[in-house]
């Protein structure tokens, strides 16, 4: 999200960098779970058509997400089914 906002410069994301292989190797577990919340989600004014997750995790990295349109038109839709998914969680307990 910092990278969205433009508050992280993008010289700075080194440190991330062994995140993004993990995220991607972790993300088929949790597909499944957070399709529901996804697609509930808006993306450009219109319910998301594609897994905003899926389509962040197949850039080369975070540093391409600034000058890609459709991701920044996503990235909202992902924030929203992981607040989503969040609220039901705590729900549950």
């Amino acid at each position: 999200m910092s990278v969205y906002r433009g508050k992280m410069p993008i010289g700075t994301q080194e440190h991330y960098d062994g995140t993004w292989p993990r995220l991607r190797d972790e993300y088929p577990h949790w597909e499944p779970t957070l399709r529901p919340y996804w697609q509930q989600a808006k993306a450009a004014g219109e319910l998301a058509r594609q897994d905003p997750f899926q389509l962040i995790l197949d850039l080369p990295g975070p540093q391409a997400i600034p000058d890609n349109w459709i991701i920044m038109q996503y990235l909202p839709a992902a924030r929203e089914a992981i607040n989503r998914f969040l609220v039901d969680s705590d729900t549950m307990r």
